[in-house]
């Protein structure tokens, strides 16, 4: 047996106002949100699909109009200079045993305690730029060339160097622990700050060819 459909004094004016018996107005939502879903879609396809124009002499012409265009053409989001930064330091040894899911917790917070943020910045943006001008190369490749270059400490050093130490507790779980706050001045200048910027290291990105898809030795 069913319910009985439940009506109030808002839902009747809405009915009467719209001219709907109560059967069309129990249906009026849902069917409103299936129109939405399938609108969706239909705008996705529209976007996606390839526009077909007129037949001219007997051959297709395969084209995509202004407002396709546009959705093609959209700004890309730009990279984030964490995923740099955990792309770069991710292959650290002393990670190698750990699960995956420890191993995030843990760049995320030698990140946090990261002196080199602003150089990571300008790095991201010089990738940005890079890629949205169609250069196809990978991060790994892009932060082989640069890091150094920037001044980005080597994998191998970066634990001790900011004085980082892992240790194992009584229940076997892997801990993290800086035993001293990290010294900036006691790197060498070359380390410890840059002028350089994004267009820097983009010029310095072309003179080695990695725009070109080339490896210079």
């Amino acid at each position: 047996m069913t319910t009985p459909f439940k009506t109030t004094m808002k839902h009747t004016m809405k009915r009467q106002q719209r001219k709907l018996t109560t059967t069309q107005y129990r249906v009026s939502k849902p069917a409103t949100k299936c129109r939405s879903a399938n609108d969706s879609m239909q705008s996705l396809t529209y976007h996606t699909a390839p526009f077909i124009s007129e037949i001219e002499g007997g051959i297709q012409h395969v084209a995509m109009n202004a407002r396709q265009i546009g959705w093609v053409e959209a700004p890309r989001r730009s990279v984030n200079s964490y995923i740099l930064f955990r792309t770069f330091y991710m292959i650290l040894t002393v990670l190698g045993n750990i699960p995956q899911k420890y191993k995030s917790a843990i760049l995320s917070v030698l990140w946090g305690r990261d002196p080199f943020h602003a150089k990571w910045s300008i790095l991201a943006r010089a990738y940005t730029l890079m890629r949205d001008t169609n250069v196809r190369r990978t991060v790994s490749e892009y932060l082989a060339l640069v890091c150094p270059y920037i001044g980005i400490l080597a994998v191998n050093d970066y634990l001790t160097d900011l004085n980082w130490t892992f240790e194992t507790n009584e229940e076997g779980t892997v801990c993290l622990r800086q035993t001293s706050p990290s010294d900036i001045r006691s790197f060498p200048a070359h380390i410890a700050r840059t002028t350089l910027t994004d267009l820097d290291v983009i010029t310095f990105c072309g003179s080695q060819g990695y725009s070109r898809g080339e490896k210079k030795l």
